[in-house]
């Protein structure tokens, strides 16, 4: 008798538990969540992750302003901003805007040459080119080339302790010499001789040195001497090449003999009309 109610009693202690299960089991499905019921608050931190969050599931709206930075974005994936295509252009404005300034600047010069010529034109002026300018020092029994001009060559002389050109003995002296690679040429000194030109008168390749002259200063031997004007005659000299190619030598060329620390001293200059 005793082990019959035991049995029973274990039998219904399984049917309270299985009745318990089921009253628990319909419990829980009394108290599932609502929709829009889980807030923030229900929220664990870091409970959302990546994998959780849908795809295209968050637009610009979601993302707090000024909060993303160069390190968030792949900048090899954006187009071209479409005013950066302005910025293409702004070399080239640039280079416009210092090519303006350049045309300004030319502008400028040119104005301020025409205030050094006192508002005439550099076609109204002799060019530089046109002028050959010499200064030299020499030592007794050197010869130094000046210029040349067409077929005409013109140099510097120094000579010690000779008859000069005006013929005196015991003479120093320095000459302005000029030779010419072609014949018929010809020279006019300052003495108002030389040589005018014809068969037997003219600049050749074999004319003598004496009848080269085109000036020159002498002065005892030893003795410092200087002068201006070409052998006292107060002419201008010239020589002319067989092409018709002009060298003007002006009255005004000055010569000197053992002065300014040398033995012979010449300086000048000459026009090339």
């Amino acid at each position: 008798m005793p082990h019959r109610i035991g049995k029973h009693l274990r039998s219904q202690a399984v049917g309270y538990l299985a009745l318990f299960v089921a009253l628990g089991g319909v419990s829980y499905a009394a108290v599932s969540l609502p929709k829009n019921s889980v807030g923030t608050k229900q929220v664990k931190k870091g409970a959302v992750t990546r994998a959780k969050i849908a795809n295209n599931a968050v637009n610009g709206a979601k993302v707090a302003r000024n909060s993303l930075t160069g390190a968030d974005i792949r900048e090899s994936t954006l187009g071209q901003v479409p005013s950066a295509a302005f910025a293409g252009s702004a070399g080239n404005a640039n280079t416009a805007n210092t090519a303006g300034h350049a045309r300004t600047a030319d502008s400028a010069a040119r104005a301020g040459d025409a205030n050094l010529l006192g508002g005439s034109s550099a076609a109204d002026f002799f060019p530089a080119s046109k002028v050959r300018t010499f200064n030299v020092r020499l030592a007794f029994g050197q010869t130094q080339t000046l210029f040349s001009a067409g077929t005409l060559t013109f140099s510097a002389t120094c000579v010690q302790d000779q008859t000069g050109p005006n013929g005196a003995a015991n003479q120093d002296f320095t000459q302005l010499l000029v030779a010419t690679s072609q014949n018929g040429g010809i020279l006019a000194n300052g003495g108002g001789g030389g040589l005018t030109g014809g068969p037997t008168d003219s600049l050749d390749t074999t004319t003598p040195e004496a009848d080269r002259e085109l000036a020159y200063v002498a002065g005892d031997t030893g003795d410092p001497f200087g002068s201006i004007e070409n052998n006292f005659g107060g002419w201008g000299m010239q020589a002319v090449d067989p092409n018709g190619v002009a060298v003007i030598f002006p009255d005004g060329l000055t010569g000197a003999v053992n002065m300014f620390g040398s033995n012979c001293y010449l300086a000048g200059f000459a026009i090339i009309p």
